[in-house]
C-alpha cells in the first residue's frame, strides 16, 4: 500500500514539473524566457511595483508604501490629503467646514433648524423680511415682494423656514413707467433662485447691480427700463420677451452655454452695448431683440444659431461686419435693414432672407452667400455700395407686391459676380434672379431711353473665371433666363447650340462693347426660328450672323413652313438687305426684323394675307425698318422698305403711312 502510494506520489510531482516549464517558456538553451520589467513604478493607494515589458501578467518588487511625509520614499506616490477643521462656520443659510491645511471647504450643507437654532453648527436662524409664498406643488419658495425690507439693497435667501427659495415671482418689486421705483440699488440672488417673473423689477430706474446666481428663465419685461450697467447671464436658458428693454445704461452683457433663445425686444433700445458673443446653444434670436442697439460694432453668432426674427438687429449702425454659421436657415423681415454701417455680410448655409432683410444697408460692399439661398423680396433693396456678390448654384428668388422682383433693386452701378457653379447652372437658375437687381437694376436700366447707361457693369465669374471673350454654351443648355447676361460688355462673340429652346428678354442686353458682335448658331434657319427668343441681341448696334454655317448676307429667306418669326430673332442683324416671307408666317414677334439695313421685304402672300400677320405689340414686329430720319435708343439711323406682295404693286412705307 505505501509503495503504490509513493508511486503516485512521485507521478503527480512529475506531471506538476511538466506543466511549471511549458507555462512560461521552453527550458531548452535555444529558447529560454527571461521576464523583463520597467524601470518606471506603477502605484496604487497601498502599493508599488514593476510591470513587465515582456507582455506577461507579472510584477517585480511589489511591496507597500513607505511613507516620508506626504510621499511615499521609494515610489514617489503621494499620501491621501484628509480633511482637518476646528469647527463649522456658516451664513443665514447654510453652514461648512474649512481644512486647516489646504483651505477647502468640505462638509457645505444648509442649516437644519429646530426653535429657530441649527441642530448642527448652532446658527439662530435669520428669518428674511422679505415676501414669501409657498407653493405647494414644489414645496419650495417664491419671492413675492418687498415685504417689510427697506433696504437699497436686497439679498434673497437660498432657504425660507427651512425650505428652498426657487422664484421671484412676477411684479415682485416692479413699479410703472409713470411712478418708477428710485429706491433699490442692488439685488442679489442665491443660486437655488432659477426664475425670474414677468417684470419682477420693471422700472426700477435705481438699480445698478444684479448677481443673478443660477437663474436659468427670464420673465417679460423682468429688467426693463432698470440702471444696469453690466450683467452676467451664466446659467441662463430663455431670456424673456423685453427682459431688459430699454436699459439705456446697459453696456456689457455675457451669455453662458445653457443659453437657447432670446425672447423679441429682449435687448431692444439699450444703445451702449458695443460687443456681444453668442453661445454655440443659442438657436433662436427674437423679432427686435436688438433693435437700434446703436453703439453694437461686434456681434459672434454661435454655431447652433437656426434662426433671426424680425427686425432682430435693425438699425445697429454701428455694426460693420456679420457673419452667420450654417445652421441660421431663417432671416425674418428687415433682420439687418437699415445697419448704416455695415460692409460685409457673409452666410454660410442653406438659408431663407426675409422681406427686406438687408433693407437700406448703404454701406454694405461684400455679399458672400451659401450654395443654396431663398431671397424674398427687397432683401438687398437699395444697398447702393453692393459691388461683389459672390454665391452658389441653388438661388431662389420670390416676388413683393404686384409679382415685382426687387431682391437687388438699386446695388451699385459696377458689380462683381463670384458664382460657385458652372454655366450650365448659371443658365439653370430662375429668371426673376437676375431681373431683380442681380444684373437689370431698375434703377439705372432704362431700356426705353435714347440711350442706354453705358454705366452700369456686371463682370461675371463663373468657378474663379471670368466669362469674356467667345461665349460658347454647351450643347445641353435649354434655356437662357431674361437678363442672364445683361451688362457684362465682355463677350466678343455668341456660339448657340441648336438645344438652345429659349432665350429670355434682354439675356445679352449689353452683354458686349463691340460695335459688332459676331452671333453663330449650330442648327438650321427653321431651328432658328422655332426658338422662344426676346431681343436676342440688344447688346451692339449690330449684329453678325451665322447660321447652320452659313453667314446671313443679302437676301434673308425664311423657310416655308415657318410659322412665327420670334421676337428679337433678327435684331439688328448686319449685311442683310432684303427678306422674303412665306405665307406659311403668321407672326412677327416684338422686333423681329429690326434690321436697319433691310430695303426690301417680298411676301409671298396677297396683301390681305399680309395684313392678317400678327405683328407684334404696335407694330413693332418690323418697326425702325421704315421710319426715315429717325434713329433708336442705341443712336442707329432708319431706312425707308418696301413691301412686295402677289396682288398688289410694291409699296414703301414712311413714319405717317405705316400705321400698323
Amino acid at each position: 500500500m505505501n509503495k503504490k502510494l509513493t508511486v503516485l506520489l512521485s507521478l503527480g510531482a512529475a506531471i506538476c514539473l511538466a506543466g511549471a516549464i511549458s507555462a512560461c517558456a521552453d527550458v531548452t538553451a535555444e529558447n529560454a524566457h527571461t521576464h523583463t520589467f520597467s524601470d518606471a513604478w506603477e502605484s496604487d493607494s497601498g502599493y508599488h511595483w514593476h510591470a513587465a515589458t515582456c507582455g506577461h501578467d507579472v510584477t517585480e518588487g511589489r511591496a507597500a508604501h513607505t511613507f516620508d511625509g506626504d510621499v511615499c520614499s521609494v515610489c514617489g506616490y503621494p499620501r491621501a490629503h484628509v480633511h482637518s477643521a476646528k469647527g463649522y462656520e456658516s451664513d443665514a443659510d447654510s453652514h461648512w467646514k474649512q481644512c486647516e491645511q489646504d483651505g477647502e471647504i468640505f462638509a457645505k450643507e444648509f442649516h437644519t433648524f429646530e426653535s429657530g437654532v441649527c441642530t448642527v453648527c448652532g446658527e439662530k436662524e435669520t428669518v428674511s423680511k422679505l415676501a414669501f409664498e409657498l407653493d405647494p406643488a414644489t414645496d419650495t419658495y417664491t419671492v413675492t415682494g418687498r415685504g417689510e425690507e427697506t433696504g437699497a439693497q436686497i439679498v434673497v435667501p437660498a432657504r425660507h423656514l427651512g425650505k428652498a427659495v426657487t422664484k421671484i415671482g412676477a411684479g415682485a418689486f416692479s413699479a410703472t413707467e409713470e411712478a418708477p421705483d428710485t429706491t433699490l440699488t442692488g439685488v442679489s440672488l442665491p443660486d437655488s433662485v432659477t426664475e425670474i417673473g414677468e417684470s419682477a423689477f420693471a422700472h426700477c430706474r435705481a438699480l445698478a447691480e444684479a448677481d443673478l446666481g443660477g437663474v436659468q428663465i427670464f420673465g417679460e419685461s423682468s429688467f426693463q427700463d432698470t440702471a444696469l450697467e453690466e450683467i452676467g447671464l451664466d446659467a441662463v436658458v430663455d431670456i424673456g420677451e423685453s427682459s431688459f428693454y430699454q436699459t439705456a445704461t446697459l453696456r456689457s452683457v455675457t451669455f453662458g452655454e445653457a443659453l437657447k433663445s432670446i425672447g423679441r425686444y429682449g435687448f431692444n433700445g439699450c444703445p451702449l452695448i458695443e460687443k456681444i458673443v453668442l453661445p454655440d446653444s443659442l438657436v433662436s434670436i427674437g423679432n427686435r431683440a436688438f433693435y437700434e442697439c446703436a453703439a453694437l460694432s461686434e456681434v459672434t453668432f454661435g454655431e447652433g444659431l437656426e434662426s433671426i426674427g424680425v427686425c432682430a438687429f435693425t438699425r445697429c449702425n454701428s455694426l460693420t461686419e456679420i457673419e452667420l454659421p450654417e445652421k441660421t436657415a431663417n432671416l425674418g423681415e428687415s433682420a439687418f435693414s437699415q445697419c448704416a454701417a455695415l460692409e460685409r455680410v457673409a452666410i454660410k448655409g442653406k438659408a431663407k432672407l426675409g422681406d427686406s432683410a438687408f433693407y437700406k444697408c448703404t454701406a454694405l460692399e461684400q455679399l458672400v452667400l451659401g450654395e443654396e439661398m431663398i431671397l424674398e423680396d427687397g432683401a438687398f433693396y437699395g444697398c447702393t455700395a453692393l459691388s461683389d456678390i459672390t454665391f452658389g448654384p441653388v438661388l431662389h428668388v420670390e416676388p413683393g407686391e404686384y409679382n415685382v422682383y426687387t431682391n437687388f433693386y438699386n446695388i451699385a452701378k459696377e458689380v462683381q459676380i463670384h458664382f460657385n457653379g458652372t454655366i450650365e447652372q448659371w443658365c439653370a437658375l430662375d429668371g426673376n434672379v437676375f431681373r431683380g437687381g442681380l444684373m437689370r437694376n431698375e434703377k439705372y436700366y432704362n431700356r426705353g431711353a435714347s440711350k442706354l447707361d453705358t454705366n452700369v457693369q456686371r463682370t461675371l465669374y463663373i468657378n474663379n473665371k471670368k466669362l469674356e471673350g467667345a461665349l460658347t454654351f454647351p450643347a445641353d443648355v435649354e434655356t437662357v433666363p431674361a437678363f442672364a447676361f445683361l451688362g457684362l460688355r465682355s463677350v466678343t462673340s455668341l456660339t448657340i447650340p441648336k438645344s438652345l429652346k429659349s432665350i429670355g428678354e434682354g439675356a445679352f442686353e449689353q452683354v458686349s462693347a463691340v460695335d459688332t458682335l459676331p452671333v453663330i448658331y449650330q442648327g438650321s434657319l427653321t431651328e432658328f426660328c422655332s426658338m422662344q427668343v426676346a431681343w436676342l441681341v440688344r447688346c451692339a448696334k449690330y449684329a453678325e450672323y451665322t447660321v447652320g454655317g452659313v453667314k446671313l448676307a443679302g437676301e434673308l429667306a425664311i423657310p416655308d413652313g415657318v410659322t412665327k418669326i420670334p421676337a428679337g430673332a433678327f435684331y439688328a442683324v448686319q449685311g442683310v438687305t432684303s427678306v422674303s416671307v412665306p405665307t406659311s408666317v403668321k407672326t412677327f414677334g416684338l422686333y423681329a426684323l429690326t434690321a436697319l439695313e433691310i430695303t426690301e421685304i417680298d411676301y409671298a402672300g396677297t396683301m390681305l394675307e399680309w395684313n392678317s400677320i400678327e405683328m407684334g405689340n404696335m407694330s413693332q414686329g418690323i418697326s425702325y425698318c421704315g421710319i426715315p430720319g429717325k434713329t433708336d435708343f442705341l443712336g442707329r439711323p432708319s431706312a425707308q422698305w418696301t413691301l412686295h406682295t402677289t396682288d398688289q404693286p410694291p409699296l414703301t412705307y414712311n413714319e405717317s403711312e405705316f400705321q400698323r
